[in-house]
């Protein structure tokens, strides 16, 4: 017998970390916990509870959403493109 048992859950809040029953996931995804799926990421991630962790998140997405607004800009500035040169072409003359 593993330590593990295959039909348990693995949920994670801070440095916590559990192992419960499936029929118990959505109590502990609500108290905050972030569940994990049999690969071992993220499955559903937690929407933090705390204010300090909700505000690192805000912050977090604010810095993301500056990043973007950026590169938008950058994408939608006009550039400028170099004309070449005018490419002279003989003309054959007939005899």
């Amino acid at each position: 017998m593993s330590l593990v048992e295959s039909n348990k859950v693995k949920v994670k809040q801070g440095n916590v970390v559990l192992r419960v029953d499936p029929d118990e996931v959505k109590k502990y995804f609500n108290m905050g916990y972030d569940v994990y799926g049999a690969d071992g990421k993220i499955a559903k991630r937690a929407i933090p509870k705390d204010v300090p962790s909700l505000q690192k998140a805000f912050l977090d997405h604010e810095a993301e959403i500056a990043k973007l607004k950026e590169e938008i800009a950058a994408l939608k500035a006009p550039t400028t493109v170099a004309k070449a040169p005018a490419r002279r072409t003989s003309k054959k003359t007939e005899d």
